[in-house]
């Protein structure tokens, strides 16, 4: 026997095959659809159009969080008119207002010359 001989064997063989697949499928079947009908079961598509629409249907979406009350202000350089240059100010936390105002509190930053420590009064 030749290939094509056995190629065609296993082509007639498997539509054969396909052909009993195809009706036992279709034999089991249909006795347990009549009888889900029949105890008032529910057609397996319902089950997917219940999914479906809770899928679909709309969520709540929960409000927006509050703003924090405090902010993190890093370290920076500042310009202090009282002693005529810039000067460090460390980090430090300052509260924001409803109105997202950020009022920082009144500091006193050491001079690094070793003269008297400057004060910066809040700002508001």
């Amino acid at each position: 026997m030749n290939k094509s001989g056995i190629w065609v064997d296993a082509i007639r063989i498997t539509k054969r095959g396909l052909g009993v697949i195809i009706v036992v499928a279709t034999i089991a079947v249909g006795p347990v659809s009549d009888a889900l009908a029949q105890a008032g079961g529910s057609r397996p598509s319902s089950a997917l159009d219940r999914a479906t629409g809770l899928a679909e249907q709309p969520f709540n979406t929960l409000p927006m969080p509050a703003p924090p009350t405090e902010q993190y202000i890093p370290d920076r350089r500042v310009y202090v008119p009282q002693v005529g240059r810039q000067i460090d100010v460390p980090g430090h936390f300052a509260q924001r207002t409803p109105n997202g105002q950020v009022v920082e509190p009144p500091m006193t930053i050491p001079n690094p010359n070793g003269g008297p420590p400057v004060f910066l009064p809040p700002t508001p």
